[in-house]
């Protein structure tokens, strides 16, 4: 807090001093927001003679990126982001367009240049730029003559690494946003320049500060929701799946019906950013080629043995043959899936932390079930077998030996 303070000090004092001969009543008119829950503040100064608009932000750097933008909501509102460039010595300034409350996408159409004094000190961000064409945009513009401009605020999670030059750079989903109001014509004079920061608000009424309390609650179901699935309940299916037991139905449907709430929520939050929307990352590609796979293991177990018909070396039985087709596809979904986790909490861009817990549980799973589904695959094969040898007798006219192989076959099961 000594440090930020200091900062913004020494850039007044540099900004009412500067040049010594002007006279105070060339100090930027501006208005300006001052966070005291974030230590930030924003200062903003509109050139009345050409459509430049001049602003000064200093906003802790702990924070993934900051951004402030103009509008009520994300929707058509023009956003300018500041995060760390490469290294994190340097900042970086993205001016964004969002078409809805999903991840803003820059936009090159608008011009910002970083001014002296632009840099990241003392664990601040401090940035003073000029926008040269911020007024309109082809979805909103700016109302420099309303005395109550909505604006809007977002800061983005600290435990989330951005440093980069990328304009186009993806984001973490905010932490915490707030809306205010700024009066525009206190902020335009004759003299423009960058306006001094201020520890209190001038021409500005601050309306909502949220929280956002869990992130972003629906990558966490559809996180949370396949990775259950795919540890713990895919296997358990599988298993289920080369048995003659009525509980597969049960199994199945509620396998189902949770499986279609883990694509779902997928799907739906797939469309908020820009890394995931145009669904073509290789988690989002084997994630359908897996439920194409389930889906083919989910129809094979309904279709009579009798169409895997006796062309496979040491398969003359149907029912072996269809065991083992079902098995193999089932191994080769899961592991299609579990691989696929891992691709997920690349693409969430997750921290180690989630890499190894879920590395952990899916190893001790498959070391627990892979030896468990083949052993499932030795009984069914031994009980087939028996099931046959006593249709043999019975149709040897030898009740006796079929009676006894029958009841062998039980002990199997």
């Amino acid at each position: 807090m000594k440090f930020s303070n200091l900062s913004r000090i020494v850039s007044a004092l540099a900004l009412l001093t500067l040049p010594l001969t002007k006279s105070e009543s060339h100090i930027p008119s501006s208005s300006s927001l001052y966070l005291a829950r974030h230590n930030t503040s924003f200062a903003l100064n509109v050139d009345a003679s050409s459509q430049d608009i001049y602003f000064r932000l200093e906003s802790p750097s702990s924070a993934s990126w900051v951004a402030v933008g103009i509008g009520r909501g994300m929707k058509g509102s023009l956003m300018v982001f500041v995060w760390k460039g490469e290294g994190g010595k340097d900042v970086t300034i993205s001016p964004r367009i969002s078409s809805g409350t999903s991840e803003p996408e820059y936009t090159p159409d608008i011009k910002i240049s970083a001014l002296l004094g632009t840099a990241i000190q003392n664990g601040m961000y401090l940035v003073s730029a000029v926008c040269h064409n911020c007024r309109t945009w082809p979805s909103g513009s700016l109302d420099t003559t309303s005395a109550s401009q909505p604006w809007m605020y977002a800061f983005g999670p600290s435990d989330k690494t951005l440093s980069t030059n990328d304009l186009n750079a993806n984001l973490a989903q905010h932490v915490s946003y707030g809306r205010f109001t700024m009066d525009m014509p206190h902020a335009t004079g004759n003299y423009t320049g960058v306006p001094p920061v201020s520890t209190v608000n001038a021409g500005v009424l601050i309306d909502e500060e949220r929280e956002v309390r869990g992130g972003d609650h629906i990558a966490l179901v559809h996180g949370y929701v396949m990775a259950v699935l795919i540890i713990v309940c895919a296997p358990l299916l599988f298993l289920h799946i080369t048995s003659q037991r009525r509980m597969i139905w049960i199994t199945s449907t509620v396998f189902g019906l949770v499986l279609i709430v883990g694509y779902v929520c997928g799907i739906w939050d797939s469309s908020n950013y820009l890394r995931s929307k145009s669904f073509k990352s290789d988690h989002q590609a084997i994630g359908f080629i897996a439920l194409a796979l389930l889906l083919l293991v989910l129809v094979l177990r309904f279709v009579p043995a009798k169409r895997f018909r006796n062309d496979l070396p040491g398969m003359k039985n149907a029912d072996m043959k269809k065991s083992s087709a079902l098995m193999g596809l089932g191994h080769l979904t899961w592991l299609l899936a579990l691989i696929n986790g891992f691709l997920g909490i690349r693409l969430a861009d997750e921290g180690w932390k989630i890499y190894t817990i879920y590395g952990c549980a899916a190893i001790g799973m498959v070391l627990f079930f892979t030896p468990l589904s083949f052993r499932i695959k030795r009984r069914a094969e031994e009980r087939t077998k028996s099931k046959s040898a006593a249709a043999a007798a019975a149709g040897a006219g030898d009740p006796e030996s079929a009676r006894w192989v029958s009841r062998e076959g039980r002990r199997c099961t």
